[in-house]
């Protein structure tokens, strides 16, 4: 006999996370995912010295995150959040360009229905 635990570490590696609650047709399901990125920059002479020198760069950070929500054959939700940090460039981030805690990245609602003529779909939304 399985204890409680070992039950939901079976449960959590045959279901991701990233995608959940599929109903016996298939049109009704809800998908997580995102990425994240770090980049680190470090210039000589920026502005052709003009601007105040960075001895050691600076790190830029991204992250995206987004869901998915299937409600029938027809009928889509889907939305995407994003946010940017820096981290140790001389003079402070820069505003919107390096520091942006979090943005409705794109968002929208998809009608799709199929006919004679082939698939119609409507997308409403930020992209």
């Amino acid at each position: 006999m399985r204890s409680a635990a070992a039950a939901a570490l079976a449960l959590l590696l045959t279901c991701s996370w990233a995608w959940c609650g599929a109903q016996a047709d298939g049109n009704r399901y809800v998908s997580f995912g995102g990425e994240a990125r770090v980049t680190y920059e470090r210039f000589t002479n920026p502005d052709f010295g003009k601007s105040p020198k960075d001895s050691s760069g600076y790190f830029l950070q991204r992250y995206l995150l987004h869901g998915d929500l299937h409600l029938s054959s027809g009928l889509r939700v889907f939305a995407g959040l994003s946010g940017s940090l820096e981290n140790g460039r001389n003079g402070g981030p820069r505003p919107v360009i390096d520091e942006n805690w979090l943005d409705l990245h794109e968002a929208f609602v998809e009608l799709a229905r199929s006919g004679s003529a082939g698939p119609l779909v409507l997308r409403i939304g930020r992209g």
